[in-house]
């Protein structure tokens, strides 16, 4: 919830530093996309371009997720006071994460504006942070494809309810039915399936006692 607050405080001084974001007129005419002096005009050049880069994205984030520092993330997400116990420097390693947040929300932006064309304050306010989060848990925490999952999902199926109320609703009640009925997120859907098939298996097999 810090984050989200954050956010909102950076959406606020950008609406208010008109010299530099121009408030609430927005930013506008912010030209196509440029690779190596080629302008990317054709929405299949731009569609490639973005794909390229997420999967330059989720390869670091791989990487640091099987490496040292992202076992030490994991821990101190577990239990950070045990962590903080064995030497780790919470502080240290939790502002190191922020930081490659903010990267990598900066690298989507920066695509973002040139794509869009177009910047208003308001469209990155508290229901763009808040869904945010909510493909995090719909999809599975602790998880790497769990965002993934959850975005894809998500995007999809509130693809009719987009720009309208109903939007909100969908994301609180998908949010609501995911606390509920599966904590661990969809990622976690298929081993629990798994594990209830299993359960009927065996069930079905075990003898009845004889009366």
């Amino acid at each position: 919830m810090v984050t989200v607050a954050f956010v909102e405080v950076i959406r606020l001084i950008a609406q208010i530093w008109v010299p530099l974001t121009h408030g609430m007129s927005g930013l506008s005419a912010i030209p196509k996309p440029n690779l190596l002096g080629m302008t990317l005009a054709t929405k299949t050049s731009q569609y490639y371009l973005v794909l390229f880069l997420m999967l330059v994205v989720l390869s670091v984030l791989w990487k640091l997720e099987s490496s040292r520092l992202g076992l030490i993330w994991k821990s101190i997400g577990m239990a950070d006071s045990l962590s903080q116990s064995l030497g780790v420097d919470i502080a240290k390693h939790k502002l190191l994460a922020f930081t490659l947040g903010c990267f990598f929300a900066g690298v989507a932006g920066a695509f973002y504006a040139h794509f869009i064309r177009f910047l208003f304050p308001p469209e990155f306010g508290f229901l763009m942070a808040t869904n945010i989060l909510v493909y995090n848990f719909v999809g599975g925490r602790g998880h790497f494809s769990g965002p993934i999952v959850g975005a894809i999902f998500l995007s999809l199926l509130s693809e009719p309810f987009r720009g309208s109320p109903y939007e909100t609703i969908f994301f609180s009640l998908a949010m609501l039915l995911t606390i509920l009925f599966l904590p661990g997120g969809l990622i976690t859907l298929p081993a629990r399936l798994g594990g209830l098939r299993a359960s009927w298996t065996l069930s079905a097999r075990t003898p009845s006692p004889v009366a």
